[in-house]
Protein backbone atom coordinates (compact mmCIF):
# COMPACT_ATOMS: atom_id res chain seq x y z
CA UNK A 1 0.00 0.00 0.00
CA UNK A 2 1.21 3.44 -0.10
CA UNK A 3 -0.28 6.84 0.42
CA UNK A 4 0.34 10.05 0.12
CA UNK A 5 1.27 13.13 2.33
CA UNK A 6 1.05 16.54 1.36
CA UNK A 7 1.67 19.76 3.58
CA UNK A 8 0.37 22.82 1.02
CA UNK A 9 2.47 22.05 -2.71
CA UNK A 10 4.84 19.39 -0.87
CA UNK A 11 4.45 15.92 -1.29
CA UNK A 12 5.62 12.81 0.67
CA UNK A 13 5.45 9.50 -0.36
CA UNK A 14 6.35 7.21 2.25
CA UNK A 15 8.70 4.09 1.86
CA UNK A 16 7.04 0.74 1.70
CA UNK A 17 7.60 -1.31 5.20
CA UNK A 18 7.50 -4.81 5.79
CA UNK A 19 3.88 -5.91 6.66
CA UNK A 20 2.29 -8.50 8.71
CA UNK A 21 0.99 -11.41 7.12
CA UNK A 22 -1.48 -11.12 4.24
CA UNK A 23 -4.12 -13.13 6.92
CA UNK A 24 -3.52 -9.39 8.67
CA UNK A 25 -5.03 -7.48 6.02
CA UNK A 26 -8.20 -9.70 5.39
CA UNK A 27 -9.56 -8.65 9.09
CA UNK A 28 -11.91 -6.03 9.39
CA UNK A 29 -10.32 -2.17 9.23
CA UNK A 30 -11.76 -1.87 13.09
CA UNK A 31 -10.20 -5.18 14.29
CA UNK A 32 -6.96 -4.39 13.06
CA UNK A 33 -7.07 -0.94 14.58
CA UNK A 34 -8.16 -2.72 17.79
CA UNK A 35 -5.12 -5.30 17.27
CA UNK A 36 -2.67 -2.24 16.49
CA UNK A 37 -3.77 0.21 19.42
CA UNK A 38 -4.36 -2.52 21.84
CA UNK A 39 -0.36 -3.34 20.90
CA UNK A 40 0.88 0.30 20.87
CA UNK A 41 -0.12 0.75 24.59
CA UNK A 42 1.28 -2.26 25.74
CA UNK A 43 4.89 -1.27 24.10
CA UNK A 44 4.31 2.14 25.26
CA UNK A 45 3.72 1.13 28.82
CA UNK A 46 6.23 -1.80 29.20
CA UNK A 47 8.81 -1.56 26.63
CA UNK A 48 9.39 -3.68 23.66
CA UNK A 49 11.28 -6.38 25.94
CA UNK A 50 8.26 -5.92 28.62
CA UNK A 51 5.18 -5.82 26.60
CA UNK A 52 3.85 -9.79 26.39
CA UNK A 53 1.93 -10.99 23.32
CA UNK A 54 -0.21 -12.30 26.23
CA UNK A 55 -0.69 -9.18 27.23
CA UNK A 56 -1.28 -7.40 23.77
CA UNK A 57 -4.14 -10.69 22.62
CA UNK A 58 -6.18 -10.08 26.03
CA UNK A 59 -6.40 -6.31 25.20
CA UNK A 60 -7.09 -6.91 22.20
CA UNK A 61 -9.86 -9.76 22.75
CA UNK A 62 -8.54 -12.15 20.41
CA UNK A 63 -7.37 -16.09 20.89
CA UNK A 64 -3.38 -16.61 22.27
CA UNK A 65 -2.51 -18.61 18.87
CA UNK A 66 -3.39 -15.75 16.92
CA UNK A 67 -0.54 -13.10 17.07
CA UNK A 68 1.44 -15.36 15.49
CA UNK A 69 -1.23 -16.46 12.67
CA UNK A 70 -0.78 -12.55 11.51
CA UNK A 71 2.57 -11.52 12.11
CA UNK A 72 5.67 -13.37 12.09
CA UNK A 73 7.30 -12.30 15.49
CA UNK A 74 7.27 -9.61 18.06
CA UNK A 75 9.48 -6.87 16.04
CA UNK A 76 6.89 -7.31 12.83
CA UNK A 77 3.56 -6.48 15.45
CA UNK A 78 6.17 -3.77 16.90
CA UNK A 79 6.58 -2.22 13.37
CA UNK A 80 2.86 -2.47 12.32
CA UNK A 81 2.19 -0.59 14.90
CA UNK A 82 4.37 2.22 13.85
CA UNK A 83 3.63 1.97 10.58
CA UNK A 84 -0.62 2.55 11.73
CA UNK A 85 0.37 5.19 14.24
CA UNK A 86 2.82 7.17 11.77
CA UNK A 87 -0.56 7.14 9.26
CA UNK A 88 -2.56 8.20 12.29
CA UNK A 89 -0.06 10.87 13.10
CA UNK A 90 0.78 12.27 9.32
CA UNK A 91 -2.75 11.94 7.96
CA UNK A 92 -3.65 15.49 8.80
CA UNK A 93 -1.09 16.56 6.36
CA UNK A 94 -3.14 15.27 3.36
CA UNK A 95 -5.84 17.96 4.66
CA UNK A 96 -3.72 20.66 5.03
CA UNK A 97 -5.00 23.80 3.45
CA UNK A 98 -2.39 25.61 0.66
CA UNK A 99 0.12 27.41 1.64
CA UNK A 100 0.58 30.84 -0.42
CA UNK A 101 2.64 32.84 2.18
CA UNK A 102 3.88 33.56 6.53
CA UNK A 103 0.76 33.69 7.15
CA UNK A 104 -0.94 30.52 5.97
CA UNK A 105 1.78 28.82 6.72
CA UNK A 106 1.88 29.87 10.42
CA UNK A 107 -1.52 29.33 10.43
CA UNK A 108 -1.77 25.56 9.07
CA UNK A 109 1.42 24.60 11.12
CA UNK A 110 -0.27 26.23 14.46
CA UNK A 111 -3.68 24.77 13.00
CA UNK A 112 -1.74 20.73 13.36
CA UNK A 113 -0.25 21.47 16.78
CA UNK A 114 -4.21 22.36 17.93
CA UNK A 115 -4.81 19.04 16.18
CA UNK A 116 -2.23 17.14 18.18
CA UNK A 117 -3.32 18.39 21.53
CA UNK A 118 -6.93 17.86 20.94
CA UNK A 119 -8.12 14.92 19.83
CA UNK A 120 -4.90 13.25 18.91
CA UNK A 121 -3.15 14.01 21.89
CA UNK A 122 -2.96 10.37 23.36
CA UNK A 123 -1.70 9.11 19.62
CA UNK A 124 1.30 11.51 19.80
CA UNK A 125 1.83 10.89 23.34
CA UNK A 126 1.98 7.14 23.00
CA UNK A 127 4.02 7.83 19.45
CA UNK A 128 6.67 9.84 21.12
CA UNK A 129 6.48 6.65 24.01
CA UNK A 130 6.57 3.71 20.92
CA UNK A 131 10.24 5.95 19.43
CA UNK A 132 11.63 5.52 22.75
CA UNK A 133 10.97 2.04 23.31
CA UNK A 134 12.29 1.37 19.63
CA UNK A 135 15.50 3.45 20.36
CA UNK A 136 16.59 1.90 23.52
CA UNK A 137 16.09 -2.08 22.10
CA UNK A 138 18.87 -3.11 19.84
CA UNK A 139 17.12 -5.46 17.97
CA UNK A 140 14.56 -2.84 17.12
CA UNK A 141 16.87 -0.27 15.51
CA UNK A 142 18.39 -3.21 13.68
CA UNK A 143 15.37 -3.10 11.38
CA UNK A 144 15.29 -0.72 8.64
CA UNK A 145 11.44 -0.90 8.06
CA UNK A 146 11.06 0.63 11.38
CA UNK A 147 13.33 3.39 11.49
CA UNK A 148 12.15 4.08 7.15
CA UNK A 149 8.83 4.54 9.59
CA UNK A 150 9.90 7.49 11.72
CA UNK A 151 12.22 9.10 8.80
CA UNK A 152 8.92 9.88 7.47
CA UNK A 153 8.08 12.57 9.87
CA UNK A 154 11.90 13.63 9.26
CA UNK A 155 11.00 14.12 5.54
CA UNK A 156 8.09 16.16 6.44
CA UNK A 157 9.50 18.50 8.67
CA UNK A 158 12.86 18.96 6.11
CA UNK A 159 10.11 19.93 3.25
CA UNK A 160 8.35 22.20 5.69
CA UNK A 161 11.45 24.21 6.86
CA UNK A 162 12.08 25.00 2.51
CA UNK A 163 8.86 25.38 2.27
CA UNK A 164 8.64 27.86 5.28
CA UNK A 165 11.81 29.71 3.64
CA UNK A 166 10.49 29.78 0.12
CA UNK A 167 7.41 31.64 1.63
CA UNK A 168 9.36 33.80 4.11
CA UNK A 169 7.65 31.88 7.41
CA UNK A 170 11.38 30.46 7.96
CA UNK A 171 14.70 32.80 8.97
CA UNK A 172 17.04 32.56 5.84
CA UNK A 173 19.60 34.52 7.64
CA UNK A 174 21.18 30.63 8.52
CA UNK A 175 22.16 28.00 6.61
CA UNK A 176 19.41 25.67 5.64
CA UNK A 177 20.96 22.34 6.88
CA UNK A 178 21.62 24.36 10.17
CA UNK A 179 17.78 25.47 10.36
CA UNK A 180 16.77 21.49 9.40
CA UNK A 181 19.04 19.86 12.00
CA UNK A 182 17.46 22.53 14.86
CA UNK A 183 14.11 21.59 14.01
CA UNK A 184 15.04 17.66 14.00
CA UNK A 185 16.64 18.14 17.37
CA UNK A 186 13.55 19.88 18.81
CA UNK A 187 11.46 18.14 17.34
CA UNK A 188 13.43 14.84 19.14
CA UNK A 189 13.59 16.51 22.28
CA UNK A 190 9.67 17.87 21.95
CA UNK A 191 8.44 14.05 21.69
CA UNK A 192 10.89 12.76 24.38
CA UNK A 193 9.22 15.48 27.06
CA UNK A 194 6.01 15.08 25.86
CA UNK A 195 5.99 11.36 26.61
CA UNK A 196 6.59 12.19 30.10
CA UNK A 197 4.29 15.29 30.48
CA UNK A 198 1.06 14.81 32.60
CA UNK A 199 -2.33 15.55 30.48
CA UNK A 200 -3.30 18.49 32.38
CA UNK A 201 -0.67 20.34 32.54
CA UNK A 202 -0.19 19.53 28.25
CA UNK A 203 -1.87 22.41 26.30
CA UNK A 204 -0.43 25.49 28.22
CA UNK A 205 3.35 23.86 28.70
CA UNK A 206 3.18 22.89 24.65
CA UNK A 207 1.15 25.97 23.53
CA UNK A 208 4.28 27.86 25.45
CA UNK A 209 6.93 25.74 24.15
CA UNK A 210 5.64 26.11 19.97
CA UNK A 211 5.77 29.91 20.60
CA UNK A 212 9.42 29.52 21.11
CA UNK A 213 10.18 27.39 18.78
CA UNK A 214 8.29 30.23 16.19
CA UNK A 215 10.23 33.10 17.56
CA UNK A 216 13.73 31.12 16.75
CA UNK A 217 12.13 30.31 13.67
CA UNK A 218 10.86 33.33 12.46
CA UNK A 219 12.42 35.74 10.44
CA UNK A 220 14.51 38.27 12.53
CA UNK A 221 14.40 41.24 10.02
CA UNK A 222 16.89 42.95 11.85
CA UNK A 223 19.83 40.47 12.11
CA UNK A 224 18.66 40.07 8.13
CA UNK A 225 19.18 43.77 7.07
CA UNK A 226 22.74 43.35 8.73
CA UNK A 227 23.58 40.01 7.31
CA UNK A 228 22.94 41.38 3.89
CA UNK A 229 24.83 44.55 4.90
CA UNK A 230 27.54 42.51 5.50
CA UNK A 231 27.28 40.35 2.30
CA UNK A 232 27.47 43.17 0.53
CA UNK A 233 30.45 44.67 2.20
CA UNK A 234 32.57 41.42 1.71
CA UNK A 235 31.40 41.45 -1.74
CA UNK A 236 32.66 45.08 -2.48
CA UNK A 237 35.55 45.77 -4.04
Amino acid sequence: MQLEYSFGTFILIPFHCRMPRSRFDRLSPEKREQILRAAGREFAEHGYVGATMQAILSQAGISAGAAYYYFDNKADLFAAVIAFHMDVLLEPAMRAPAIQDRDSFWKAFLGSVELALGQKYDDHKLAAALRRAWMMSRELRERPEIAQQFERNELLLRDLVALGRKVGAIRTDLPCDLVVRCVLALNDAFDDWMADMPADTATAEVTHAIAAFRRFLEPDEVAIKHANTQDKERKAP
